[in-house]
């Protein structure tokens, strides 16, 4: 459930666990077949091997630009402001590409990504804390 809830799913698949449809009760062969037929095991593999994030450059930006150290103005080319971000984390371009509209990442660099932005969020929050105890307090 952890890694349901920290992944963004495009969709969820029910898969039966047996065909008696008993709590705790688990037939490998089965959920195998199921997932076999369903295309899951080709689509995790794709996945595995290319750039399952996609993000648009806007909302790449948008939702990174806090972990710059140095301020970047919000008006300009969001394509340009998203590849010197991603430059940072990623010189030699294999964990991530760009298309026409988007930016695509392994899952390796996004957790980085989201590992940092969650680390200045963290900071921010503590500041403000502070800054709201010490007006408390007086």
């Amino acid at each position: 459930m952890a890694t349901l809830s920290a992944s963004n799913p495009f969709f969820i698949r029910c898969i039966k666990p047996n065909m008696k449809k008993n709590p705790s009760v688990f037939d490998p062969e089965i959920v195998m077949n199921q997932l076999r037929y369903s295309g899951m095991l080709e689509t995790v593999k794709i996945r595995r091997a290319g750039f399952p994030v996609r993000r648009t450059f806007k909302d790449f930006f948008s939702r990174y630009k806090i972990i710059q150290k140095v301020k970047v103005p919000t008006a300009g080319d969001d394509k340009k402001k998203s590849t010197d971000l991603l430059l940072k984390y990623d010189k030699t371009k294999k964990e991530w590409q760009l298309g026409k509209t988007k930016v695509f990442m392994k899952e390796s660099l996004e957790q980085r990504l989201e590992k940092d932005r969650d680390e200045v969020r963290s900071q921010a929050a503590m500041i403000i804390r502070a800054h709201l105890l010490t007006f408390s307090a007086k």
